[in-house]
């Protein structure tokens, strides 16, 4: 796993390092020392609001054939993942060369202190974690979700151990300079930093079993905002669907399923038909993918994901779907994401505003 996560943090550190030498990175910068502040402006520093618009307008969002305005979102989005794949470093950006960025790295995990078992974990789950914010932060980006979404009545879907439902997506980027930036524009090290959420209530689901330990405990701890549910996803459904009439539970605003297993996905209507009994009048809806283990995984996420992002379309609603990878083929995609080491990444995002009478 040590192996695998370093060649992670290597390509982040890779890209970081290129974005810190594009020309517009010092006007951008001031903007992550208040970063939800930004957003809730307007998204003025990050994208302009025409540029937005335009964005919004698209269906499909393409980062291997950007668009001007889709470069300028991913570039921001990836920044903003560096604040939590790197939270807690310091890293002298402008002296360092992509050349070198292996030898800076091995120098900085060397300071860790713990071993290379540990440390991977560690680094594997900033990766996973990173990838969630750059989803998020490209939707928030997009003017799509609240630059602050920690009020939200949430439903996470195979939520697994929740790293990405109770912590990633509440993330806050920010960046300081750990010094004076010099007039003639040669940036001091910089400090990257992603601020913890303080989300109100999250529901999560999964089916697996290992997930129940750390539920429970979540259960235990949480007072309330964070509760674990294994469960078969129509059973877990239909369970918050009673609750909520009941009025026991707060209907869901946000729903997320990310890096879904299809297996769960069967029919599809009856999925949607179950989300509208779970939502108040409107919510939130992102789902991803991930690369699978073998290309027939990968073919069956992607058409699991169309089906779903069609049958929105066809109920009156207007899917955003976000693709992250390239490619001529089915093998060429899976194992070139635009973003991140398949491991990680995730190729595409669906997001949705749904409205309940469209569901059910």
């Amino acid at each position: 796993m040590y192996d695998v996560a370093r060649q992670g943090f290597l390509y982040e550190l890779g890209k970081l390092i290129e974005v810190t030498q594009f020309a517009g990175f010092q006007g951008v910068l001031p903007r992550f020392l208040a970063y939800n502040a930004t957003l809730a402006e307007g998204r003025q520093g990050f994208l302009a609001k025409d540029a937005v618009e335009r964005l919004r307008e698209e269906q499909v969002i393409d980062a291997a054939n950007c668009t001007k305005d889709a470069e300028q979102l991913f570039y921001c989005a990836n920044v903003a993942a560096c604040c939590e794949i790197f939270s807690g470093w310091t890293i002298p950006v402008n002296g360092l060369q992509i050349a070198r960025a292996s030898e800076y790295l091995d120098m900085a995990l060397s300071n860790a202190g713990i071993d290379r078992v540990a440390l991977g974990r560690g680094m594997a789950e900033r990766l996973n974690n990173g990838d969630t914010v750059r989803v998020v932060q490209a939707l928030k980006l997009l003017g799509l979700l609240e630059a602050d979404i920690s009020s939200c009545h949430q439903l996470s879907l195979g939520a697994s151990f929740g790293n990405r439902d109770c912590r990633a997506m509440h993330l806050e980027p920010s960046i300081a300079p750990a010094g004076p930036v010099a007039t003639s524009g040669v940036l001091p090290p910089l400090r990257f930093v992603a601020k913890p959420g303080n989300p109100s209530d999250i529901i999560l689901m999964d089916n697996d079993p290992s997930a129940k330990q750390v539920y429970d405990s979540l259960n235990a701890v949480s007072q309330g905002n964070v509760k674990g549910i294994v469960t078969d996803l129509n059973e877990g459904l239909g369970w918050l669907a009673g609750q909520v009439e009941r009025q026991e539970v707060a209907p869901r605003t946000i729903v997320v399923a990310y890096r879904i297993e299809p297996r769960a996905f069967m029919d599809i209507d009856f999925f949607l038909s179950r989300i509208g009994n779970v939502i108040g009048g409107s919510a939130d809806f992102i789902m991803t993918i991930g690369s699978g283990d073998t290309n027939d995984e990968f073919r069956n996420r992607l058409d699991v994901l169309g089906v779903i992002n069609q049958c929105l379309s066809d109920k009156g609603l207007e899917p955003i779907l976000i693709k992250c990878c390239k490619g001529n083929d089915l093998g060429d995609m899976r194992a070139n994401p635009v973003f991140g080491l398949s491991q990680y990444a995730s190729y595409e995002t669906l997001y949705c505003r749904l409205e309940k009478s469209k569901l059910i």
